[in-house]
Order: structure tokens, then sequence, then C-alpha cells
């Protein structure tokens, strides 16, 4: 029997032993001040989801485990809380067990796309940014796409086009000073008339094979040239010009003198088709073979302008561009291999398919391969030369 005015453990206990004031308190202090730091992280994530997502793009594997550990001690403290009653005796284990199930699953969501052993699925797959940052370092980490666009120029010794790069695009413009140089029997250019006459005995022999002795005689000098461009009119000038069959033979037989009319015919006349560099990078460990591209015109239009006949260069991968909206789908020949690591130029030439002058083209091209990897090209917006 205790003394009177003694009081025990279970005298701090009502009749039928429901929990004091106290008690109550207690038991709800540790999920008040959870629920508490998860409203709080939730109105913080809100807020600064910007800064967030930029910190997981540079650092996922870092970001990621800082939130998986979070859970797990939250879980941690929540099974301890309301697991002591239910099984004291193994509560370690149940903290352990329920830690190591967040710690897999977050794995696998991380690391998925580079065990597609798992899945029987192991094609190609999309980018996805994978860096161990401080911690390990992958040997199979990507910093860049698999099949990266390092650059896009205009083929200058092939195209009388001008090109100008922003985020947005690119424009892609016809020399609008080339209209002035040809009326003017001149060049653009250092060199002043230099491919004219550089070009001109190279004209007189295909003329000659033509049997045009007349137009012979009338480009024996620069003079003459002159004289067929400046009074001879647009009619007399394409009566003169060298034809798409006999650059394609001349391209064959004499290469060094094809390239003298081509000389002229970018300088002095103007080029009727741009003519790009792409060059690209393959990032991946496996080779890629580039097979085609799919041109996207997202629209079309028309400006009111005109100029005089240009010819087209014949030694270059032609691609061909409506002028209507939609996929064109032209292939790449012929196909190109891009080992691990390297890179490639590749030249493209865009024959615009124009019914009347003036026609303009927004293209974005999508270059694809045979291992199902593609990347997206810039959006191009093209002005096509105009002619009569």
């Amino acid at each position: 029997m205790p003394r009177k005015g003694i009081k025990t453990s279970d005298a701090r206990k009502p009749e039928g032993g429901r929990p004091t004031l106290q008690d109550m308190v207690n038991s709800s202090l540790t999920p008040l001040v959870v629920f508490g730091a998860f409203i709080a992280a939730i109105a913080g994530a809100i807020t600064n989801w910007q800064t967030i997502s930029e910190r997981y793009q540079n650092q996922p594997i870092l970001v990621g485990t800082i939130v998986a550990l979070a859970v797990a001690l939250v879980m941690w403290a929540l099974i301890g809380h309301y697991g002591s009653k239910k099984f004291a005796n193994r509560i370690l284990i149940v903290r352990f067990a329920v830690t190591l199930i967040i710690g897999v699953f977050y794995g696998l969501l991380v690391l998925w796309p580079r065990m597609c052993f798992l899945g029987k699925a192991c094609g190609p797959s999309p980018y996805i940014p994978f860096r161990l940052n401080f911690l390990v370092k992958s040997a199979h980490a990507l910093d860049k796409k698999p099949l990266e666009i390092l650059g896009l120029t205009i083929d200058d010794s092939r195209s009388s086009f001008l090109i100008e790069k922003d985020n947005f695009g690119a424009l892609v413009q016809f020399d609008l000073q080339m209209i002035s140089v040809f009326h003017s029997a001149s060049c653009r250019g250092i060199r002043g008339k230099g491919p004219i006459e550089d070009a001109l005995p190279v004209w007189r022999s295909l003329l000659k094979d033509r049997g045009r002795t007349d137009l012979v005689r009338k480009l024996s000098d620069y003079n003459g040239y002159r004289d067929l461009i400046q009074r001879g009119g647009q009619k007399g000038f394409i009566e003169a010009r060298p034809t798409a069959a006999e650059l394609a033979d001349l391209m064959k037989r004499k290469p060094e003198w094809y390239e003298l009319l081509l000389r002229w015919m970018v300088e002095c006349v103007g080029v009727a088709d741009p003519v790009l560099i792409w060059t690209f990078r393959n990032n991946q460990d496996q080779p890629l073979t580039l097979t085609a591209v799919d041109y996207d015109v997202l629209d079309v239009g028309h400006v009111l302008s005109a100029g005089h006949a240009i010819l087209e260069p014949i030694d270059v991968m032609p691609h061909d561009l409506y002028h209507q909206k939609g996929i064109q789908t032209r292939n790449i020949t012929p196909q190109i291999i891009l080992d691990p690591g390297n890179t490639v130029a590749l030249r493209i030439r865009y024959r615009l398919q124009a019914t009347y002058p003036g026609l303009t083209w927004v293209v974005k091209p999508i270059f694809r391969t045979a291992e199902y990897v593609s990347t997206d090209g810039p959006v191009l917006l093209i002005f096509g030369a105009n002619s009569d």
C-alpha cells in the first residue's frame, strides 16, 4: 500500500487511462512541427521555383539527393513517433527499411534512362542532363546534345547570299549588291573585274563548242563583255550564258575551268541558290549516320521586287524547297557516318522553287539519323533571289 500523500506514476493519469492535456500536447507536437516544415517547404518551392529549377538543371543529382534525404528524415521522425506503440522493438528496422525504399526509388528514377536493360529497350534515348558534380564523374555523362550543331555559315565560294544570325534563328538573304554589280559589268570584292577576265576564255570555249562564233567574237575581251551586259539586255545575256548541262560537263572534264566560271558566277553575276554549311559533332559513344532532313516550312510570303537573271552551282547536293507550308523531307545523299567525338561539315544547296520573284520562306530544319537521334536547327528566314 502506498503511503498517503505520496503520488505514484499512475496517480498522474485520470481514471480509464485517458491521456492528460500534457500528453496530448506532447503527442501532437512532432506532427505539428513536421506539418509546418512541409508547408514551409511547399511555399518556398512555389515562390522560388525558377531558382530551384535552374539549380536542378545544373546539379540534378545533388539537388535530388538533398530532397530525398529530407523526405527520409521526415519519414524517420514520423515512424519514430507513431510507430513506437505498434512495433517498438523493431522501430530501427522499419526506419532503415523505409529509408532504403526511398533511396532505391529515387535511384531508379534518376538512373532509369541509363539502365535500359531493365526495360529491354536499349535504343537511343533523348538527351537527359546527368552530372554528379564533385561527388562522382560518370563516364557516360554528356553536357551536350547527342548530335550537336556547332555552326551555320554561308559558303561564299558558291553562293551570293548573306546570313545574319541571332538568338531566334538566321536571316538568309540574296546579296542585293549583286544587282548593281551585274548591271555595271563589275564584280564584288577587291579583284574588281578580275574574275570576268579569268572566266572569258572558258566561256568562249563553251560558246565555240555550241557553234556560236558570233558570241565568241563579241566576248573576245572585257569591253565586249561589258557591251553584252549593258546593251544586250536580259535576253542577250540569257542567250549567251553557260547552261546547266555545259557546267556539269565542264566540271567533270576540267574542274579547274569550272572553278573559274563558278567564281565569276558568284562574284559578278549572282548565284540563285543559297549554299549553307552545317557543322555537326557526334557527342555519343557510338557512330551516327546522317540520313535525312525534315524541313518544317512554318510560313511563306512574297516581297515586291525583281532583279536580273542569275545562275546556280551544280557541284553541291541540292535540296528543293517548295513555296508551301508543311513538312518537306529531303534525303542526305550520300549518307554521312559521323564517328564518336568527330565533326563534319555538310554543304546543302537550297533550290528555291520560285514561280515568280520575291518569294520568302520561314523554315525549321530537323536533321535525322539512322539511329533515331535527331537535332533541330535554327529557324531560317530565307529571302529568295529575285529574278524576272
